[in-house]
């Protein structure tokens, strides 16, 4: 049985070298990030009603009967340690995702926890996305979208944080329909 298990460790490590050989890092990253997050949200469903954890159903929700939250942190934790593993704080862009991901992710928990106003996530998104536009984040050109090419710089911090803000809040919108 030990010779079987050498044998399966040694299959998987060729691979895996060989995947990064050619140049595949990013779906591995991705299958890392929901095999992780796969199993936080599994342990957090399983706990959920003990630990109460559960999201009642109002006006504003699709479902009928109470059903787990902060399924973001499993998401959240397969992303950070995904990001860890295979692209790493490489540079300041990637540490300004890390950061603004991290304030929306304790933002999304606080709102599990406590709801917050519509208005004060909007606050929080804007910020956020505000951030990350300084941080060199932003949309540049639109490529000759309507005969538009490079922005005017304040042209591309609006529109980059407008873009990233709304996305953001609609993910959030979703989340709230459950």
């Amino acid at each position: 049985m030990k010779n079987f298990k050498m044998e399966v460790i040694m299959v998987y490590q060729y691979f895996i070298e060989r995947m990064i050989m050619i140049g595949i890092e990013i779906p591995l990253a991705a299958m890392t990030s929901c095999a992780i997050a796969w199993l936080a949200i599994s342990i957090l469903i399983r706990n959920a009603q003990k630990w109460d954890l559960m999201d009642q159903p109002n006006h504003r929700k699709e479902h009928k009967s109470p059903v787990p939250t902060l399924g973001g942190v499993g998401i959240f934790l397969g992303t950070l340690v995904s990001t860890a593993i295979w692209i790493g704080p490489a540079n300041l862009e990637i540490k300004c995702i890390i950061a603004a991901l991290f304030i929306l992710f304790l933002t999304g928990v606080w709102d599990d926890l406590k709801v917050i106003s519509a208005s004060r996530k909007l606050f929080i998104q804007l910020l956020t996305a505000t951030g990350i536009a300084i941080c060199g984040i932003r949309i540049e050109s639109l490529g000759g979208l309507f005969g538009i090419g490079e922005l005017p710089v304040v042209i591309q911090y609006a529109l980059s944080v407008l873009i990233i803000a709304g996305i953001t809040n609609a993910m959030n919108l979703l989340d709230g329909i459950d």
